[in-house]
């Protein structure tokens, strides 16, 4: 993740702290066995359904308008309230850089996107390709967590300054709150694959 700053090169101010350490994401049992169940059934080869009611796309925004009013909210608290918030770091929260972070996870989850399937989904992918949408336009809530699950690693690799790196992990953490606390809003169909997409697939 390195579109801080010059927001495609990547380009720092090389006078800020840089952090080059991960953070653990802890998902909620729910989530977890969201994540178990979807990898069992895609093994046992049914696809879920492309594109989604609820695609990624929406998830982040529907959290976007959430955060900023969250983050409203705890602006009125106390200082010492705030920073158990931000894991006990007293950074300023920036709301044009908390909008940045949102906006690229949307943009990292469609760069990164063929790293995040299964490979029995990966013939689906071909076919989604045609609808002419970025992915996280057409996939949903797994394929979201899954990039989620990745992203200490980016993080690690990035050469975050210190303000982009807390600023992350918050949006991150919140996220994976915000997204566990509605699962039931967020439900998956599957079907069986074709023999023909079966065939296709043991081609590739």
């Amino acid at each position: 993740m390195k579109r801080h700053g010059d927001r495609r090169s990547g380009t720092k101010d090389s006078r800020k702290k840089v952090i080059n350490e991960p953070f653990n994401i802890q998902f909620p049992e729910n989530i977890r066995l969201r994540l178990l169940n979807d990898q069992i059934i895609v093994s046992k080869q049914h696809l879920s359904e492309v594109p989604r009611p609820q695609s990624a796309k929406s998830i982040i925004r529907d959290f976007s308008r959430f955060y900023f009013e969250m983050m409203e909210l705890i602006d009125s608290y106390s200082a010492d309230v705030r920073a158990e918030i931000f894991f006990g770091q007293r950074f300023a929260f920036e709301p044009f850089m908390a909008q940045q972070v949102i906006d690229d996870l949307q943009f990292y989850m469609n760069e990164t996107f063929p790293n995040l399937l299964f490979p029995f989904e990966k013939t689906q992918y071909k076919y989604a390709l045609r609808l002419r949408v970025p992915p996280a336009d057409s996939y949903g809530v797994e394929h979201l967590l899954r990039f989620i699950a990745l992203i200490p690693g980016f993080a690690q690799k990035a050469n975050l300054s210190e303000e982009v790196y807390y600023h992350l992990r918050h949006v991150v953490f919140s996220l994976v709150e915000f997204i566990s606390k509605r699962m039931d809003q967020y439900p998956t169909s599957y079907d069986k694959a074709t023999q023909e997409y079966i065939d296709n697939t043991n081609r590739t």
